[in-house]
């Protein structure tokens, strides 16, 4: 409850000086709400108004003009840079200020990863898309390349170079202190995100090296199925109509290669499920995507060490008694894991994600093409029907995506034009 104008707080209230920015003398910038402050809209100079607007005066006070500028960062319109944030300062604010400042905080980061209207075509980011996936498509050749080496031993030099790699790139690029700014829970969750993408990689090289790259194919074509599905069950949303066709369809596809094969296309699923919950573990606590991969192979590298250390006091090992020539080899997974990662996460911050999405088909294409093509992988024709229902279902879910994504920009530019 406010209270009265005649109490004396309320006097005393009314007799403080306050700046025209609406913060007490001396405070500085404006604490937003988390104590993190805006520099842009520090207390300095109040903000120009035209004496000749014809809008009433409350209208053109400075905190509807900071509350107009707030919400034009939270639309897309106005740009909001993370170098606006800076360290926590003291102070207290107006609760209306602070509402739409902790808004700001909150919801503008997230945003500012994603284009505006103007760099939604944008080329470098459609030529960092494709080289990523044709990457990721092609990568079956660097591991069918490794000469004897289980994909569980594998799996030990893919981690231990990647972590190196990325050490330096998150050097170079001055983000070393973002990889240790987790705290508490979030390295619980690093560890459960960075076991599902461990399991993902070595399921992957697993059947490479078994000579099943057509159900890898098939596995990441239903891995945005997959991830649906998660977040069906999982975060509660609802699928519309034409989502929950294009569900069933692929369904349809998945349960013919199963009624073909006579079991279940363990692989592809297992693939698709593991990534879906690994993408689901980021949305849920998302974090930056260099200093997010850091820490999961820093969490790794315990075990990856500990597994290392057994393997050398046995008897036998492929990997321990690889030749220099095998380990320099292997070295490169470093670049074939985190070189399509660096690319993607420039092609996220230049293109939409619904664009960026149309471009992940392009990997499992490539990958059925050298399945059949090169390392002769038969295609029957309940391959084809299976395989052809999937895609049904996700053309009718990329249509669906983009129609619903221009709608919501549509939706978003009106709001925001109204006068």
């Amino acid at each position: 409850m406010y209270r009265s104008a005649r109490s004396p707080a309320a006097a005393r209230s009314k007799s403080r000086t306050r700046h025209p920015n609406g913060c007490e003398p001396g405070m500085g910038p404006i604490d937003a709400g988390p104590r993190v402050a805006i520099r842009d809209r520090a207390c300095g100079p109040p903000p120009r108004v035209d004496p000749n607007d014809p809008r009433p005066s409350w209208h053109r006070s400075p905190l509807r003009v900071r509350r107009r500028t707030l919400d034009a960062c939270l639309s897309g319109r106005q740009p909001f840079r993370r170098g606006d944030l800076t360290k926590p300062l003291g102070g207290q604010e107006n609760r209306a200020v602070r509402v739409y400042s902790a808004r700001a905080i909150s919801e503008a980061p997230a945003m500012s990863d994603q284009p505006s209207i103007e760099t939604a075509l944008s080329p470098s980011g459609m030529l960092f898309a494709t080289a990523c996936y044709l990457c990721w498509g092609i990568v079956p050749i660097y591991w069918k390349e490794i000469p004897g080496i289980p994909a569980e031993e594998v799996l030990i030099p893919r981690i231990l170079w990647t972590l190196v790699l990325l050490l330096i790139v998150s050097r170079a690029r001055g983000q070393m202190a973002d990889t240790w700014a987790a705290r508490g829970r979030a390295w619980g969750w690093t560890l459960i995100a960075a076991f599902l993408l461990a399991g993902n990689w070595c399921l992957f090289i697993y059947a490479v090296q078994a000579d099943r790259v057509l159900a890898t194919s098939l596995g990441y074509y239903i891995n945005p199925l997959m991830s649906i599905l998660l977040g069906l069950l999982i975060l509660g949303e609802r699928l519309n109509l034409t989502q929950a066709i294009a569900v069933a369809i692929a369904a349809l596809g998945v349960a013919t290669l199963a009624i073909r094969e006579g079991h279940l296309p363990w692989i592809s699923l297992a693939l698709a499920t593991t990534f879906a919950l690994y993408g689901l573990i980021h949305k849920i606590h998302p974090q930056p995507s260099l200093a997010g991969l850091t820490r999961e192979m820093l969490v790794l590298a315990p075990a990856t060490l500990g597994v290392l250390a057994f393997l050398s006091t046995r008897p036998s090992s492929a990997l321990v008694d690889a030749s220099l020539a095998d380990h320099a080899f292997l070295s490169l997974s470093a670049i074939v894991t985190a070189g399509p990662l660096l690319l993607f996460h420039a092609a996220t911050r230049r293109l939409p994600l619904v664009a960026v999405g149309m471009f992940q088909y392009i990997a499992p294409t490539i990958t059925l093409v050298l399945a059949i093509s090169i390392y002769g992988e038969a295609f029957t024709p309940a391959h084809a029907t299976g395989f052809g229902l999937v895609w049904a279902g996700l053309v009718l879910f990329t249509l669906d995506s983009v129609r619903r994504a221009g709608a919501k920009r549509l939706s978003r530019r009106s709001k925001f034009d109204r006068p």
